[in-house]
């Protein structure tokens, strides 16, 4: 079946250390481009961006929207991806659709059986998280609730894993190497979110009217203030 690529969207993910961009078109994906980033996407993001919109024969004026993961995750690599986003929605006059880092890690998962924690690497043996339980669990009605986390330690990961129906997920491929989850033998307790970017449309399907009705200038990257980071790692210490 030949694809009409007028009008297409763009997804940009810079959330974990693989960066992820892709092209849709009718919620199929017309190309995809992923690679290490090395926190280095203020090199190299845009030019992948460029390279891949030309490759497929497109022209940047024909985005219709664009999708962003705002996090939790890395602060500098949200930082671009985010504000590059932000930059090509405001020039374009295009919306600009966030999508959770801890929500796109989980939706594959969530279903009215399981209990879902997703998680992702945070800083100095924390952890950003969040709890899904069942379908129900996930009807927000505000940006704050969308977006919000908790900081936590791999203790309380520990105690989720004992619990019956539930699902340990996340979309970082380097979260089964963490120095604390190797060490509590957590590896095996985690499953790999398989196809994000169906994940982030299924996500955009679910809450369009409520997502619609963002501007863009309040879109911004997700992340832990030192504060939250302090309390987790007393907990931490404390061997809570």
């Amino acid at each position: 079946m030949r694809i009409n690529k007028n009008n297409f969207e763009i997804i940009i993910d810079t959330s974990s250390p693989n960066s992820l961009i892709a092209l849709l078109k009718d919620n199929q994906i017309l190309s995809k481009c992923e690679w290490e980033s090395n926190n280095n996407e203020s090199k190299t993001l845009l030019p992948n961006i460029n390279c891949l919109i030309k490759k497929n024969n497109l022209n940047i004026q024909s985005c219709s929207k664009i999708f962003v993961v705002i996090g939790p995750g890395g602060f500098s690599s949200l930082r671009i991806g985010v504000s590059t986003a932000k930059g090509l929605s405001i020039i374009l006059g295009i919306p600009l659709i966030p999508i959770p880092t801890l929500l796109s890690c989980a939706m594959e998962f969530i279903t009215e059986n399981y209990k879902v924690m997703s998680i992702t690497e945070c800083s100095k043996g924390t952890f950003y998280s969040k709890i899904y339980n069942g379908l129900q669990d996930i009807n927000y009605e505000t940006q704050k609730e969308y977006i919000s986390f908790e900081i936590i330690t791999a203790n309380e990961i520990i105690n989720f894993s004992k619990k019956e129906n539930i699902v340990i997920a996340s979309s970082n491929p380097n979260i089964k190497t963490n120095e604390y989850i190797k060490n509590n033998k957590l590896e095996n307790f985690i499953s790999l979110t398989s196809n994000k970017i169906q994940s982030i449309i299924r996500i955009e399907q679910k809450y369009k009217a409520f997502l619609n009705n963002l501007e863009t200038i309040s879109i911004n990257p997700v992340y832990a203030n030192s504060g939250q980071i302090s309390s987790a790692l007393t907990t931490l210490y404390k061997g809570e």
